[in-house]
């Protein structure tokens, strides 16, 4: 599928992307197919995935918690400007959640 970027709201003006959802899909699939394998466990922490999330307080969610958006609040989207691995480590070691995980 191709890459179609429309405004998420057109007051906005902010791009969203069509196939998003699909690999939302794709990546809660995978999961649990290594959760069936052994290969993972959705009450893990992310911080096993990679370990200097370990003690930050994304590492308070599980794996679940993730995958069902009750982390504690993290964004569907990662703010513009992110754009590598180190990056992202460095936005989720700093993330505050708004609620805790599972509420």
């Amino acid at each position: 599928m191709g890459r179609v970027e429309r405004p998420a709201k057109r007051s906005d003006k902010r791009h969203v992307v069509r196939d998003r959802l699909g690999q939302q899909g794709v990546h809660r699939h995978v999961a649990s197919y290594a959760q069936t394998l052994g290969k993972l466990s959705l009450d893990q922490r992310p911080g096993r995935y990679p370990p200097q999330l370990d003690g930050s307080a994304i590492d308070e969610a599980s794996l679940l918690h993730l995958g069902t958006y009750t982390d504690g609040g993290l964004p569907l989207q990662f703010p513009g400007g992110i754009t590598n691995i180190a990056e992202t480590v460095t936005y989720l070691q700093q993330w505050n959640p708004s609620a805790a995980p599972g509420a």
